[in-house]
């Protein structure tokens, strides 16, 4: 409760220092470079953004596919499915160029693209109608061997930049998921594909206090 309470007394003076340092060295967008104003948020520009395939598609609210307008949720396939989540909240559709900023932070080793793809979660969430509840953010694990090739856990640091974008205490439990078995990359397989390739690979510890402390 402490830590919570402190995290969120120590969010406003990183923003104010965030905004200064941008001040002095402003950021330009993550996509055409164009310079954003201080403190500017998310860091990719509102032309950028609008023109993001699928970026006002209708979806699932559900699992987050694209769905006609105007339907009705149980028409999407996972209404039978039952999935394991209630809810789904996707930026916009995993194409050019927003598929760019996402393999060059994973592949290219470019850390610093993953406050603007944070931040980018944190706007749709914080758009979201209506709002869903966020208890914490629970970053998926990578591998031993994958976490020392590359040297960073994308997830976790897109969730880090999430969690400060929003006003409200939302702690990061990068311990919240132990990884059970290595499985091969997703990269080429079809969605049937990378549910199997990802089925009883990893184990929820969300419940448990002393793995999940706040970090």
């Amino acid at each position: 409760m402490r830590k919570r309470m402190l995290q969120g007394l120590l969010k406003p003076v990183r923003r104010r220092i965030g905004f200064w340092f941008d001040h002095l060295a402003p950021r330009g967008c993550a996509l055409c470079d164009q310079t954003l104003a201080p403190g500017a948020f998310p860091g990719v520009c509102m032309a950028c953004i609008l023109a993001m395939p699928g970026i006002n598609r209708p979806r699932c609210a559900r699992c987050g596919l694209p769905a006609n307008a105007g339907t009705d949720q149980q028409a999407c396939p996972c209404s039978s499915a039952s999935p394991a989540f209630d809810q789904t909240v996707a930026v916009a559709d995993y194409a050019a160029p927003l598929d760019r900023l996402v393999t060059s932070l994973k592949f290219g080793r470019e850390l610093n693209l993953a406050r603007p793809l944070g931040e980018l979660l944190a706007t749709r969430w914080l758009g979201n109608t209506p709002a869903i509840r966020l208890d914490c953010l629970v970053p998926v694990p990578l591998s031993a061997s994958r976490l020392a090739q590359r040297g960073f856990n994308q997830a976790l640091e897109m969730a880090r930049s999430m969690a400060a974008s929003v006003r409200a205490p939302l702690p990061v439990m990068p311990f919240g998921l132990r990884r059970l078995r290595d499985t091969p990359p997703q990269t080429g397989l079809s969605l049937v594909e990378r549910r199997l390739n990802l089925a009883g690979a990893f184990l929820s510890l969300i419940h448990i206090s002393e793995p999940t402390r706040p970090y």
